[in-house]
């Protein structure tokens, strides 16, 4: 099957995050894959860049991770949900140590 790109590529989502940034969700409903590439900078000592979904945009409770990223200084990484039946994600970054990073959003549909 093909795939349709919902989202322009490199939606930039957060561009130099670092702890405690968290991102507003963002509508995946139509998505059934969603990829974010993470770029972490040289200061960057540790902890994880979270993939999240949640039932709706504002969701209070306690988002689910759908990947992870644990990045090094200088160093690059993908995350993939392959879910299907997401509707809205967030990027987490408030176990990042040391430094910033930036991440790409695409989104993904079979067509």
């Amino acid at each position: 099957m093909a795939k349709r790109l919902l989202y322009s590529p490199y939606f930039i989502v957060f561009d130099g995050i670092q702890n405690p940034d968290v991102s507003s969700g963002i509508d995946v409903s139509n998505a059934t894959e969603v990829t974010a590439f993470v770029e972490y900078d040289a200061n960057v000592t540790g902890g994880p860049v979270l993939l999240q979904s949640a039932p709706e945009q504002n969701y209070a409770g306690t988002w689910a991770t759908e990947a992870s990223s644990t990045g090094a200084a200088s160093s690059t990484d993908r995350m993939t949900a392959k879910d299907g039946v997401l509707l809205w994600v967030r990027i987490d970054a408030s176990g990042i140590t040391g430094g910033k990073a930036k991440v790409w959003l695409n989104a993904w549909t079979e067509i």
